[in-house]
């Protein structure tokens, strides 16, 4: 019963804020896009740094086949990463 009252409370207080114009009210299809468009983005950063995974693996390999130690290899990608 306390939690009812307190939701009332507070979409009359959110009511209140509307109609005084200092806060806007959402459009649930805008907030909807807005997360698709997150949610889309989080997919291509994901795809986006398997990608780049798979350069500082090749970055290196080729130090390692051309003369550098695991270790020198590693201090090199560590201090000169692809992005």
């Amino acid at each position: 019963m306390v939690l009812r009252e307190k939701h009332k409370s507070n979409t009359r207080h959110l009511r209140q804020l509307r109609e005084k114009g200092e806060i806007m009210a959402i459009d649930k299809e805008e907030l909807n896009k807005g997360l698709r468009d997150m949610r889309n983005s989080i997919f291509e950063q994901i795809e986006f740094m398997q990608h780049v995974a798979k350069l500082e693996s090749a970055k290196y390999l080729a130090l390692i086949e051309n003369g550098f130690t695991e270790e020198q290899a590693m201090e090199i990608i560590k201090a000169r990463p692809v992005i």
